[in-house]
């Protein structure tokens, strides 16, 4: 199993922390399977993990001191597209 996370993960695992992180990684799987054998009939799914009265949030939106923090960047930046920096696609 340490074979095949570490080609997917981009790791390399010396000989001595093998055996460790193999032992790590069953103890975790372990856990995995205890977590499944928990009873959750009945139990109401969660949608956020902290309760919020009210269901106040605030509103997701680019703001004039968000803009001015794009004036403020070093000079390095290589393209602003509509007050965003433009980066590589990365997946």
């Amino acid at each position: 199993m340490t074979d095949r996370l570490e080609i997917l993960a981009r790791l390399s695992v010396s000989g001595s922390e093998r055996e460790k992180t193999q032992r790590e990684l069953e103890r975790m799987l372990d856990f995995v399977g205890c977590l499944r054998e928990v009873d959750t009939d009945g139990v109401e799914p969660m949608i956020q993990p902290v309760e919020n009265p009210g269901g106040v949030y605030r509103e997701d939106c680019l703001n004039a001191a968000a803009g001015a923090a794009v004036g403020s960047l070093p000079e390095g930046v290589p393209e602003i597209r509509d007050g965003m920096v433009v980066v590589p696609r990365s997946i």
